[in-house]
């Protein structure tokens, strides 16, 4: 990671004040920001969806704490990288003249990590000379390998970092305005594509972005997750999606899912979530802390997968997240005594049945049993004799052949599992997780 400060701010002044006074001669009110981009995508490696969703963050950002952070990925090499990010500052028409101070990120597919540029004022209240040269892993030091997780946590480490300085307290920015009504972002209705990631902040086990849940189902499915995840201290989550984001594997996208939604309890980030991306039809879960103990992968891993891709192969959505509740809860049950369930003490589902019925079963099988045993007896006249001469006639019985004949034989066979499987696929680290999948 690379930084560098440069004062502009003159020339940006200057430029900005020419723009505004041309606006005002021709009468032309402009919204705020509308002509304002701040992530620019030069290389094409943002799904163009996250990009206007980043950019509709930031521009809130820059609304209230008055600061400006600019995104701008270039096609080039590592090595061109800094220069190419100065050379974009030194010529770029969209920078707002009015933010206090600005933070531009720029970024090649070629490179792992970021060149980052600052151009501040003599007053500097968020990118203060502290932050400015700290080591932040969660955000501007973050892998750009991934551009969605790199933006929400580049972000979220600006949003941190302001209200730090403003005293706003985390998760407060972006508030006031929503609260005095000023947002004019409307809800994503159920046929637009609600795929796109936002700032980390509240943790999230449940979330149907491929509506494939009622009201009713999805109300009883937030509470079923909430009561298994606080009695077990494990986060347990739901999540699903139309398609899987650009440039995502089933693996990598629910690895995302898992950082932006905040899950994961204690010091080993314990959780189980499931993914399901229907468009097109891949099922995934993953497994941390005490989750991948109580879900091995010699066992639970293809029982979990096994279980709930049947109702899924069915559109059986609700049945597919009741399945996976059910085990979720059974295993990790199971594990909290010691004993995971393995291929030595394999689960067995339970079925539960009132008192009523076990009574109404117990009473007719009795008086059933004990009517039938009198009624036989009435009927069964016959007697059984001492011996076998008793049932044969004297003199008809004459051996005239003696023969031995096989009529069956035995065959003794061992199962040999094969070496590989094709329903699924799994992997685990050496962090203590698991991740696993495939289609159904």
């Amino acid at each position: 990671m690379s930084t560098q400060t440069k004062n502009h701010k003159s020339i940006r002044f200057a430029l900005g004040t020419f723009l505004a006074a041309t606006v005002a001669c021709v009468g032309i009110s402009l919204p705020a920001y509308a002509a304002t981009t701040w992530i620019e995508d030069g290389a094409n490696i943002i799904d163009d969806q996250i990009e206007a969703t980043f950019n509709q963050q930031i521009a809130v950002l820059s609304e209230q704490y008055n600061l400006g952070l600019y995104v701008v990925t270039i096609d080039v090499g590592c090595d061109e990288l800094d220069a190419k990010t100065e050379e974009w500052l030194d010529n770029s028409t969209t920078l707002d003249s009015d933010t206090n101070e600005d933070m531009i990120v720029g970024v090649a597919p070629a490179c792992d990590e970021a060149m980052i540029w600052y151009l501040t004022s003599d007053d500097n209240p968020v990118f203060t000379k502290d932050y400015r040269m700290g080591d932040n892993p969660a955000g501007r030091h973050s892998s750009t390998s991934n551009m969605p997780v790199f933006l929400t946590a580049l972000v979220g480490d600006v949003r941190n970092q302001a209200q730090t300085v403003h005293g706003d307290g985390p998760g407060t920015a972006g508030q006031e305005s929503a609260d005095n009504g000023e947002s004019s972002e409307e809800p994503p209705s159920d046929e637009e594509d609600t795929q796109a990631p936002s700032i980390p902040g509240e943790k999230t086990l449940f979330a149907d972005q491929a509506n494939l849940f009622s009201a009713s189902e999805k109300t009883a499915i937030e509470k079923e997750l909430n009561r298994v995840s606080q009695e077990h201290k494990v986060d347990v989550g739901i999540f699903t999606l139309k398609q899987l984001e650009k440039g995502l594997s089933p693996a990598k996208q629910i690895d995302v899912l898992w950082e932006r939604n905040q899950i994961g309890q204690g010091a080993d980030k314990s959780g189980v979530i499931m993914l399901i991306v229907k468009g097109s039809r891949d099922l995934q879960f993953k497994t941390l802390g005490k989750g991948h103990a109580a879900i091995t992968e010699e066992y639970g891993q293809d029982y979990f997968y096994n279980a709930v891709k049947n109702p899924l192969g069915d559109d059986d959505w609700f049945g597919g997240a009741n399945k996976f509740m059910e085990l979720s809860d059974a295993f990790l049950a199971k594990a909290a005594k010691g004993k995971p369930y393995s291929t030595w003490a394999p689960y067995i589902a339970t079925f539960h049945i009132g008192i009523g019925a076990v009574i109404a079963l117990l009473l007719g099988g009795g008086i059933s049993g004990g009517l039938t045993y009198v009624f036989r007896g009435k009927h069964l006249t016959a007697r059984k004799q001492v011996a076998a001469r008793e049932y044969m006639r004297p003199g008809s019985f004459q051996l005239t052949q003696n023969q031995d004949m096989f009529l069956h034989s035995t065959t003794t066979s061992v199962y040999i599992e094969p070496k590989e499987s094709s329903s699924s696929s799994s992997s685990s680290s050496s962090s203590g997780g698991g991740n696993w999948g495939g289609k159904f």
